[in-house]
């Protein structure tokens, strides 16, 4: 944690999970969102924070996310603090679409187009939400957030569970563009005393969330 310099300040979240399928190596899935969670807090522990910063590693993602529910339902003693959620999870294929998908407001859509297009090489930035990675708990409590991936196969990441997902599979590239895409993000945010977008999600997302709750959880 990187603590900011007001005790009642917001506090974003950086993440990735730390767990992966028995099979493979999961240098993908999802050592390389570790890997730039690690990275964006040796870039942004020298800069000066209005906000906290807190970085977490969340275990057993791979069962629908049971590490992150946990910590939003369980854990989390000051979650109406928690403001923002960047989340990495399988983003450092050597070939594929980066994307980083959007839940929250059109306003906050729009910042982080704003920022990743500046940046993009090939992907893109987009409004959507997904119950499979570790920022849907936070989302169903109303929380906004981005999650950072990148898409290998139509519909889906073809190797991620299987034993190809080995460090041959990894583009340190990759993992460095997300990274530095983010940090772009967190800096300006943690420094902020407005932000250009509410903590707030979206009403038509809400009925997509709702949804999900109900079928999966």
């Amino acid at each position: 944690e990187l603590p900011g310099q007001d005790p009642h300040g917001r506090i974003i979240v950086v993440s990735g999970h730390i767990d992966s399928v028995s099979i493979g190596q999961g240098a993908d899935d999802n050592a390389s969102g570790i890997a730039a969670t690690l990275e964006c807090a040796r870039r942004l522990r020298g800069i000066e924070r209005k906000h906290t910063l807190r970085f977490i590693g969340f275990g057993a993602e791979e069962q629908l996310s049971v590490g992150s529910n946990r910590y939003v339902n369980e854990q989390a003693a000051d979650l109406e603090r928690i403001a923002w959620v960047c989340n990495f999870d399988s983003i450092g294929a050597h070939f594929g679409l980066s994307e980083v998908m959007c839940t929250g407001t059109p306003e906050m859509e729009a910042y982080v187009r704003g920022v990743v297009d500046a940046r993009l090489e090939y992907g893109t930035a987009y409004a959507g939400v997904c119950p499979y990675q570790d920022q849907f708990p936070f989302t169903a409590r109303g929380i906004p957030g981005v999650w950072f991936g990148r898409n290998t196969h139509v519909p889906g990441h073809w190797y991620h569970h299987s034993e190809h997902n080995t460090l041959e599979a990894v583009s340190c590239d990759e993992i460095a563009w997300a990274a530095e895409t983010a940090c772009a993000m967190l800096a300006e945010l943690a420094s902020s005393g407005e932000w250009p977008f509410e903590r707030a999600v979206d009403n038509a997302m809400r009925e997509r969330i709702d949804g999900y709750l109900r079928e999966l959880f």
